[in-house]
């Protein structure tokens, strides 16, 4: 019932059926179009579904929110006082939805042409998703829970609860932040914390109007402290060009505006806020942490509330100036810098798709406009001729007004009170009107050239009137904001020197242009370095004054467009990283590690010291932290593999002989294409599994490639255990296969006599598919589920000595170490005595290239086989050389088994030296009997019987030799025990006792014979006649 009511929840309102087709049109032109086929086929699709569905359903729509406009239209007279505002608002919505519909109607020759110019307004609302979705709509956490505390203490519980948990934390603002600024990353979970119910004593805004203070909640936005501080003839003196962010995210990036006298932190008295620890505190500019609370980007805690400075809500003037880029910088400082006329300044840049950049136009807002006049020049008056004229209402006034005069009203309009009337924000989306126009300007190159040049035109003529810093602080900007999938409004913000803008500029240009990128606005604004405030190694400004170059531009999200989204922006940082300056670290993370510590030197190092002093335990964390601050102590597999021509020619060895799944040379093309925009071994991995299709064979022929590779990896196997198994063993009574679905059965088959259980050990449950590894019918006999994180589980109620062969080919570099004892001491339970564990692992040396060999071969199989970003990030993958492996087995009673020269049994051409090896369980057990009362041996029977649990590495302080005695007639074999003190030295001789070959003895007498005389390596062959002695010595294996 529940998935009815669904269902049902799920299918658009009355009135809005059309949605459900403008959804499906705006998520076609999500899927990658990179191909000739592929784009033709999206081209016919997205107009076949606005033909068949969105047209017809359109036409309901019309007919349902008609009728419902006029049904709520006519009731409104039939109800009561106290409903007919609700029939109202009912009766605006159909009539809305009503005229909207009927647009779409007159529109549909042009949808035919291009569909998204008309379903783009009826793309439905996205629907809640789990997780965390970054602004910019491309980085996601599906995993992150969202917190929203009511009380402070609520808070510093969320904070000391996720610490103690392993979980990281981040706060998050408006959400806006373009990258993983506020995605947790790093830990065992993710706290996202939402300030937006915090309830704080004197309510989220308080303004104290005679000193000229608000007191504000972290989680208000710009929009709320607008409203009320205009009602007291108030106004912000730091913000962005947008009002839509909240106070405490703008903190922890520091923003700035088009103030020219310093940034947001400039402005800020106190912030109260909750450490790691969950302990709040207050702190002011004369506390060394406050400054680097702002741009700390939220990794030294929560802040909660904020005292900043307001200033007075004053009347201004528009008035422009045209400056060519080249000399703007000079305009500025002679003209703008320290001119007190001048309040508020940018300088706005072309937009014409044939010249960005290339233009400009220096906005003033100042008190007296009178030094300001139309230019004269022949172009502006032509453009004068064909635009608007100047309102002369205003203009006239001011111009027949005295000089004197205008300075008494500027003087009167200081000492009076200006409260902006009727100032309202703007709507969710902006007005319809300028919802079309931006539409348009996305996709029509011409509209954005139009654009430019009509504002510049207006910003030109000067006769603006005067409006308040208030409603200058509110540009129209939320048309730009849609439900949209397939496309998002993207940011950039490059910090430049002064002497280095106008080269920049000419660069920056060119490369958009080169990439066709559709820049919707474009402007420069002026950053004061304020060496009191700007003491973080993050800020933007630290270094000294700064030109920032901000740009808004739309962004396809297909991924062959992020692809080339990523190469021009990280080459755009690169290119402002060059010439002395920085980027804005809000927006997308795309820039290279070396980058990021030449825009921000010392940044890692400063972060860290301090995060060792406020926030040891790493509480607070996010994806800017983990790639660009936390200290880096993983090698990056793909890098080492790819920075010789040695180490890729070594590596295709595996792609070739092992894996044969893809094309080695495509492969390393590929990957280095990869890494031109990519850093991180996560980044990598992730967009390699994105983009592998492209290399990838046919279905089919993927699917012959798979059982080419099977079948090899099947004969070479086979192989391996027949060479490494004893020559005169042909039959095996009992055979385990761990870690996969019996696929190798068939080769022991094949070159024994398989008698007794056969059990396949796997993860998964039995499937279809496993009839492609082992063949139809299953030869395995019994199945059971593998847990990697407890391994031992699954050979738990296996019988004892029921299997002379246990093979695990997935390596013991899965396994948790700590759980290692408890699976071989099942092994060698489960073993018979002389039986053999065969292991297939990788022989790897400790900071040598084949460590980095083996996890690239596991990385590259990962992402063939499709296996997730976070389960390729969270394998296990203890790699160790044999050597260890052979010491460890050895302490748990298996012992290394060679039979001639010791030659690494690898596959041909596998750098990973991926090996199989073999161990023993002891063959030869001895019954000391004699000497030991009975008593003994029945409390040892009991404490070290079949299913206790035995520790081998205490027996091994019992060294046991084999002596012979001969006669002329027989031959008899004893054993001589002795004891071993503390430091391994024989201590003293035991009795001779006779040896029972083939008898298990569960007594700490009991024990394995080795060429050295402990634990370890077993005997295999059998003493002969031939081999007699005069001393006892130990047996020693044939070594292989």
């Amino acid at each position: 019932m529940s998935k009815l009511k669904e269902m049902f929840n799920s299918l658009p309102e009355l009135g809005r059926l059309n949605s459900w087709p403008a959804g499906m049109i705006d998520r076609a032109y999500l899927a990658n179009s990179k191909g000739f086929f592929s784009k033709a086929w999206q081209f016919f699709k997205v107009r076949a579904i606005f033909l068949t569905l969105f047209l017809p359903l359109t036409l309901v729509d019309i007919l349902v929110s008609g009728a419902l406009g006029i049904r709520f239209s006519f009731s409104t007279f039939f109800v009561a006082d106290n409903l007919q505002d609700q029939r109202l608002a009912q009766q605006k919505k159909y009539t809305t939805i009503f005229s909207k519909n009927l647009y779409a109607i007159f529109a549909s020759l042009i949808g035919l042409i291009s569909p998204k110019l008309v379903a783009f307004y009826f793309t439905p609302e996205k629907t809640s998703q789990k997780g965390v979705t970054a602004g910019g709509g491309y980085h996601h956490d599906e995993e992150a829970e969202f917190e929203r505390p009511t009380t402070v203490r609520e808070l510093q519980s969320i904070i000391t609860e996720a610490a103690e948990a392993g979980k990281k934390v981040m706060p998050i603002g408006a959400g806006l932040s373009q990258g993983k600024q506020f995605l947790p990353e790093g830990g065992k979970g993710a706290v996202v914390v939402d300030l937006s119910q915090l309830q704080l004593r004197g309510g989220p805004i308080s303004i104290d109007a005679e000193e000229g203070v608000a007191t504000v909640s972290a989680a208000v936005r710009w929009a709320d402290l607008q409203n009320e501080a205009n009602k007291l003839g108030l106004a912000l003196q730091f913000m962005q060009a947008s009002n839509v962010f909240s106070v405490g995210g703008s903190i922890g990036t520091d923003i700035h505006g088009w103030n020219i006298t310093g940034t947001l932190a400039d402005s800020i008295l106190e912030i109260d806020f909750v450490d790691a620890q969950g302990k709040q505190h207050t702190l002011t500019p004369e506390d060394e942490l406050f400054h680097h609370l702002t741009s700390g980007f939220g990794l030294y805690g929560v802040i909660t509330q904020v005292k900043l400075k307001l200033i007075k809500n004053e009347k201004l003037y528009e008035r422009g100036v045209e400056v060519a880029p080249a000399q703007y910088v000079e305009h500025f400082q002679q003209k703008v810098q320290h001119n007190d006329n001048v309040h508020m300044h940018l300088y706005r840049l072309s937009l014409d798709p044939k010249n960005l950049l290339g233009a400009g136009v220096a906005v003033d807002y100042v008190k007296d406009p009178s030094p300001y006049g139309p230019v004269e020049d022949e172009a502006h008056k032509a453009r004068l001729e064909k635009g608007k004229q100047k309102d002369d209402s205003v203009e006239k006034e001011e111009e027949l007004r005295p000089r004197s005069k205008r300075k008494e009203r500027i003087k009167e309009e200081e000492d009076e009170i200006c409260v902006t009337p009727n100032l309202q924000q703007e709507g969710n989306r902006g007005t319809r009107f300028n919802q079309v126009m931006i539409n348009l300007a996305r996709r029509i190159p011409y509209v954005r050239k139009y654009y430019w040049e009509s504002e510049r035109d207006r910003v030109l003529a000067n006769n603006a009137p005067a409006t308040t810093t208030n409603e200058i602080m509110q540009p129209p900007i939320n048309a730009m904001f849609n439900p949209s999938v397939s496309e998002a409004e993207w940011l950039q913000e490059y910090f430049l020197p002064g002497d280095e803008l106008d080269g920049f500029l000419a660069e920056l240009g060119q490369l958009l242009m080169t990439n066709g990128v559709p820049l919707l606005n474009a402007s420069v604004r002026f950053v004061k370095h304020n060496q009191e405030t700007h003491q973080s190694p993050l800020s933007y400004a630290r270094a000294g004054d700064r030109f920032a170059v901000v740009l808004c531009f739309n962004q396809s999200l297909e991924p062959s467009e992020i692809i080339k989204a990523k190469k021009w922006l990280r080459e755009a940082q690169h290119m402002a990283v060059e010439r002395g300056g920085s980027y804005y670290l809000p927006y997308q993370q795309v820039s290279s590690p070396d980058d990021f510590d030449r825009a921000y030197p010392d940044a890692q190092a400063k972060v860290q010291a301090l995060k060792q002093e406020v926030d040891p335990e790493g509480v607070f964390s996010s994806g800017l932290y983990q790639k660009y601050l936390a200290p880096q102590t993983e090698v990056n597999h793909f890098k080492v593999i790819m920075e010789s021509e040695e180490n890729k020619e070594e590596f295709a060895g595996f792609l070739k002989n092992v894996l044969q799944r893809v094309d080695a040379d495509k492969f390393f093309a590929l990957l280095e294409d990869i890494m031109t925009y990519n850093d991180t071994h996560a980044e990598i991995y992730q967009e390699l599994c994105n983009r592998l299709p492209e290399i990838m064979p046919s279905a089919i022929g993927d699917f012959r490639h798979i059982l080419s590779s099977l079948s090899a990896i099947k004969t070479d196997l086979a192989r391996q255990a027949k060479a490494i198994l004893p020559s005169e063993m042909t039959e095996i009574n009992g055979l385990v296969e761990i870690g996969y679905p019996a696929r190798f059965v068939g080769g022991f088959k094949a070159n024994y006599q398989v008698t007794g259980p056969i059990v396949a050990i796997h993860e998964n449950d039995p499937s279809l598919t496993d009839y492609i590894q082992t063949g139809y019918p299953r030869p395995n006999d019994d199945y059971r589920k593998l847990d990697y994180n407890k391994p031992h589980l699954a050979l738990a109620d296996l019988p004892e000595d029921s299997a002379d062969v246990i093979t695990c080919y997935v390596g013991l570099h899965h396994f948790p170490d700590d759980e290692l004892e408890a699976f071989l001491t099942e092994v060698r339970r489960v073993l018979r005595e002389g039986g053999h564990f065969l292991l297939v692992d990788h022989d790897v040396e400790y900071g040598e290239t084949s460590m980095s060999m083996a996890h690239m071969a596991h990385t590259v199989f990962n992402a063939v086989t499709g296996a997730s970003l976070k389960e390729e990030m969270t394998e296990r993958r203890n790699f160790r050389p044999m050597s260890h492996w052979k010491a460890l087995l050895e302490e748990y009673g298996l012992g290394y088994e060679v039979e001639g020269p010791d030659v690494p049994m690898i596959r041909e051409g596998d750098p990973s030296r991926n090996r199989m090896v073999s161990f023993v369980k002891p063959k030869l057990e001895l019954q000391l009997d004699k000497g030991l009362s009975s008593s003994a041996n029945d409390k040892d029977d009991y404490e070290h019987g079949p299913h206790a649990k035995r520790d081998f590495r205490k027996e091994k302080q019992i060294k046991v030799v084999v002596v012979e005695e001969s006669t002329a007639s027989n031959s008899k074999k004893t054993a001589v025990t002795v004891k071993k003190d503390e430091d391994h030295q024989d201590k003293h001789e035991g009795e001779k006792v006779p040896v029972e070959v083939g008898q298990w003895r569960n007594s700490e007498s009991s024990a394995k014979l080795s060429r050295d005389g402990h634990w370890g390596a077993a005997s295999k062959r059998s003493i002969t006649s031939d081999q007699r002695t005069q001393e006892p010595t130990p047996v020693s294996t044939a070594t292989c």
